[in-house]
């Protein structure tokens, strides 16, 4: 995790350099991961706020207003993935995406006092399939 290290500044700056949405600050809860393998810079990850108003994921859940309201701060949103253009790793990104999603949920316990339930994230269909996804166990909700 590099929330409020130096390290934040290289995640930004890849993030903005070879994500093609590029880098936006963050506004409310976040936590930000820079991927390693023998001191080797894999990937980035970035996770924060869920989206306030998905109709989608509401109707998926099953949620009234009123739950919506009293429990969305247990939503994660998966805001940027990453694998650096230059790594080149079999199954990588779904062994990433599959961890850290347990691993976000421990650490953002301890830095926001509460344990996210569900991650969501949005796949750009023009430019992804979201296999990596599927292959790391997340439900494709369309």
């Amino acid at each position: 995790m590099v929330r409020g290290k130096k390290d934040e500044e290289l995640w930004d700056y890849l993030i903005d350099k070879y994500h093609y949405l590029g880098y936006r600050s963050q506004i409310g809860h976040y936590l930000k991961y820079l991927i390693y393998s023998e001191k080797k810079l894999l990937s980035c990850i970035g996770f924060a706020d869920a989206v306030l108003k998905l109709n989608l994921r509401n109707k998926w859940i099953g949620w009234s207003q009123e739950q919506r309201q009293k429990k969305l701060h247990l939503v994660i949103n998966n805001t940027r993935f990453l694998i650096l253009p230059w790594v080149k790793v079999r199954n990588l990104a779904s062994k990433i995406l599959s961890i850290s999603c347990y691993e976000v949920q421990r650490e953002w316990e301890s830095f926001y006092a509460y344990r996210p339930v569900l991650a969501e994230t949005f796949v750009d269909i023009g430019r992804f399939t979201g296999t990596s996804y599927k292959a790391a166990n997340w439900i494709l909700c369309a």
